[in-house]
């Protein structure tokens, strides 16, 4: 057992390598990237409501690339992730307010509406806005979809 600070602080820092190795190693088995549990993804506004035909999503992400959002489901939930990137210029010396979430984002939808694989779903990201339209099904179990974000 470690007896000075020094010590003890070097078996955590150790700690968190191995855990962080873990995580990343999970990560291989899932479609997405899977931050580390000391680097929490962030969870952007969400809205979910439905219309005659469809169930809509729609998720707040000023500021985020097209290219770097992923949406996917996996059993009965629709899931968006990606990263808002840092748009700071080179050399910045220190923030004075810092309110705007960077980093990865991630937001879990429940499923809880059957959805029609074979009619188009659509996604689209305009003003800030990503809008996912997943068509309606009477009955039915959720299989693999696949969005692509027009």
């Amino acid at each position: 057992m470690p007896l000075f600070k020094d010590e003890i602080s070097k078996d955590i820092k150790q700690m968190e390598n191995e855990m962080e190795k873990v995580f990343r190693h999970l990560s291989t088995f899932r479609n997405y990237f899977f931050p580390s549990p000391l680097h929490k993804p962030w969870h952007p506004y969400t809205d979910v409501y439905e219309t005659q035909k469809d169930l809509v999503i729609k998720v707040e992400l000023a500021g985020v690339k097209k290219e770097d959002i992923k949406i996917f489901n996996e059993e009965d939930r629709l899931i968006i992730h990606g990263i808002r990137r840092e748009t700071c210029p080179e050399g910045k010396i220190a923030y004075r307010q810092m309110e705007i979430n960077y980093g990865p984002f991630e937001a879990i939808i429940q499923l809880i509406t059957p959805i029609d694989e074979k009619k188009p779903i659509s996604a689209t990201i305009s003003n800030g806005i990503l809008e996912v339209k997943l068509p309606k099904a009477k009955e039915g179990k959720i299989h693999h979809i696949k969005i692509f974000i027009e």
